[in-house]
């Protein structure tokens, strides 16, 4: 039963070699890329923001929490930081601009760890673009 065992797992081994080489070969002549393209599914266009941002929210066992991020990028109704904390999904969260003067409501749609901190995809519960306009006018 011993050789048989072996010699299926031997078989399995040279099978997945010759795939690794062959997948190899072909990736380095270029001759299949990426399964699905990304497309850029956003509504609105974001720009680049360097704030950074208080963040307050309540964490499942109801215990306060709160955290520094720092600005990746902006739009009308959305936002993406990065934190050294990770915030559970579809949480409600206070969001305040330390360099820029913004204060709202925000929902996390998504959070993925990247290296030592989080990225954090937020839906902003105000038009964000026209509030900071408004507020660099009365500057």
């Amino acid at each position: 039963m011993f050789p048989t065992i072996a010699a299926g797992l031997a078989g399995i081994v040279v099978f997945c070699g010759v795939l690794f080489v062959l997948l190899a070969r072909a990736k380095k002549r270029g001759e299949f890329s990426d399964p699905m393209p990304q497309t850029n599914r956003r509504r609105e266009p974001r720009l680049p923001v360097t704030s950074d941002f208080d963040l307050y929210w309540q964490d499942v066992d109801a215990s306060h929490k709160s955290a520094r991020a720092k600005g990746i990028e902006i739009s009308e109704h959305g936002a993406s930081v990065r934190c050294t904390k990770p915030i559970e999904r579809n949480s409600v969260i206070q969001i305040r601009g330390c360099q820029i003067q913004l204060e709202t409501k925000a929902t996390v749609k998504y959070c993925t760890k990247r290296g030592l901190s989080y990225i954090i995809g937020l839906e902003l519960e105000t038009q964000v673009l026209s509030q900071l306009r408004s507020a660099s006018m009365r500057a």
